[in-house]
């Protein structure tokens, strides 16, 4: 699995997963937030990758607003205290 974010035409990160399931992407802060006087869209694009053979297979792309970030000591809790 093949994973990358941009913002415009800059790539802010990508990474490579030998599983086809999931992978860790990490953002360059600080992360621009969306908002209705900024309504900025990031892009994040999927593509399955097979490691035997070099070629990739199919592929998503979909755009995104980050509303919030937040840092926590606890898996999965969001800003107000959600899981």
């Amino acid at each position: 699995l093949l994973a990358t974010i941009s913002l415009g035409d800059q790539e802010l990160a990508r990474t490579e997963s030998s599983g086809t399931h999931m992978a860790d992407l990490v953002l360059p802060g600080p992360a621009r937030l969306w908002s209705p006087a900024d309504p900025i869209l990031h892009v994040a694009r999927l593509v399955l990758c097979n490691p035997e053979i070099p070629s990739c297979g199919d592929e998503v792309e979909f755009s995104f607003g980050l509303r919030w970030l937040s840092v926590s000591s606890e898996a999965d809790v969001g800003p107000k205290q959600e899981r």
